[in-house]
């Protein structure tokens, strides 16, 4: 059976490294990701939590994200 909690670790530490590995591009120079965590309560369409990641206007990215939810 598989782990929730684990799965979700997985998962928020991938988005992590994928955001690090893209500052890393950018360089010192370049734009940092901004975090948006966010929830909706059960019964809210949409329901659930999650993370959204965003850059703008970089050295190298134009625009990128990395959302989990």
């Amino acid at each position: 059976m598989i782990d929730p909690t684990q799965l979700r670790d997985y998962f928020t530490g991938l988005q992590a490294r994928i955001v690090a590995a893209v500052e890393a591009i950018e360089g010192p120079e370049g734009r940092k990701f901004r975090a948006d965590s966010w929830q909706k309560a059960a019964g809210e369409p949409l329901a659930g939590n999650g993370r959204t990641c965003i850059v703008e206007g970089g050295r190298v990215f134009e625009r990128g994200g990395v959302a989990f939810s």
